[in-house]
């Protein structure tokens, strides 16, 4: 499968730009980061795409998500938070409360908030090499009522679930 978005953050890496947008990482200019590897994280800069006007490797990538029928993949305009919020407050009207790992996004607890919905905790495991939520035994989970589990995976430093 050809992978127009992963091909240009590539290329753009052998650049070497100087990056002065968010994320804050700046791709590991600043500060120690060296467990973590976000070289590929970038916003709307020159030389890439915009997602909110996509003409090249995003349209591309767009069109290729659409060809999967058994898949619902949809791109985000204000990254993590906006998206969150929108899948939270679209389960609002549906019977059931709302599963979590320990290691959501703050949005998420924002996002049971604002919509008036209760959300639970699953048991979490701690990684053993950043001490952060990473595990969860997704074999006991049952689906007793719960309208929606919320996964992070791979939590913030990449690890995965299992």
């Amino acid at each position: 499968m050809k992978q127009p978005i992963l091909n240009k953050l590539e290329s753009l890496n052998q650049e070497e730009a100087i990056s002065l947008h968010v994320p804050g990482h700046k791709n590991m200019t600043i500060g120690h980061l060296s467990q973590l590897s976000m070289t590929m994280d970038k916003t709307e800069i020159p030389g890439l795409d915009d997602l909110h006007h996509p003409e090249e490797v995003i349209l591309k990538s767009m069109k290729q998500v659409e060809k999967h029928s058994d898949y619902d993949g949809y791109f985000l305009v204000n990254g993590t938070t906006s998206g969150i919020l929108s899948v939270i407050q679209s389960f609002s009207q549906k019977k059931g409360d709302i599963l979590m790992a320990r290691n959501v996004h703050k949005s998420v607890l924002h996002a049971l908030d604002i919509s008036q919905q209760e959300g639970h905790f699953i048991e979490t495991h701690q990684s053993p090499l950043t001490n952060h939520y990473n595990k969860v035994n997704l074999s006991r989970l049952n689906n007793d009522g719960h309208k929606l589990v919320v996964l992070t995976y791979p939590n913030y430093y990449g690890e995965n679930l299992m």
